[in-house]
């Protein structure tokens, strides 16, 4: 669910069930836009590789939607679908998520702080 500011999404999220937790993203609509997804579309995703900067994750969708990796947000996450780089977005305040359209990719989620480590 895309809310159009960051109250009305804190309230909705008050508000929803634990099974509505469970299956729906909620995200502010200015870190979602242009994008849109088509409910209840069949998901296959796995994390075939994991470290503490970086998260690999193969996924097959047979119609647009948002894969969400319930690891802190942070704007230094940067995310790549198949070398590609998409927009980072932030769902429930907290996790980060990228929009895909049907298909199947690998998607990286690298953290990639701008000072040297």
């Amino acid at each position: 669910r895309v809310f159009e500011d960051a109250g009305a999404l804190l309230r909705a999220l008050g508000e929803a069930s634990t099974s509505t937790l469970r299956a729906v993203a909620f995200a502010n609509a200015a870190d979602v836009a242009p994008v849109s997804a088509a409910g209840g579309a069949v998901a296959k995703a796995r994390v075939t590789a994991a470290t503490p900067d970086e998260v690999t994750v193969a996924v097959t969708l047979d119609a647009p939607a948002m894969l969400v990796l319930t690891d802190n947000y942070n704007p230094a996450w940067r995310v790549r679908v198949d070398g590609v780089e998409k927009k980072v977005i932030p769902v429930y305040h907290t996790f980060m998520g990228v929009m895909l359209e049907r298909g199947t990719y690998q998607v990286v989620f690298r953290y990639e702080p701008p000072y040297a480590l």
